[in-house]
């Protein structure tokens, strides 16, 4: 099982807009459809983003043709770093 979480990407659906007060990680103003995959590998590139997003007071940040929520970013790193956890 050791080579299984080398494999693992988290295909991310991309759709808005969203109803009020739920939460998804594209921005609502934006006709944005399709997905990304998010792998371990995307892990260091996505906290960089995050921190820069954070510096400049946004909450979101484009990724690989599709626009983050940045709290939404944060859960997918910690899931993801929980699974390669163990997996190692």
């Amino acid at each position: 099982m050791r080579g299984w979480g080398k494999l693992l990407a988290i295909t991310l659906p991309l759709l808005s807009p969203t109803p009020k007060g739920t939460t998804n990680m594209a921005l609502p103003n934006k006709k944005v459809k399709g997905n990304i995959s998010i792998g371990f590998s995307d892990i260091p590139s996505l906290k960089k983003l995050i921190q820069e997003s954070q510096d400049n007071d946004q909450d979101t940040f484009d990724y690989k043709g599709g626009t983050l929520y940045v709290p939404y970013a944060k859960y997918l790193i910690e899931y993801l770093t929980n699974i390669q956890k163990e997996y190692q």
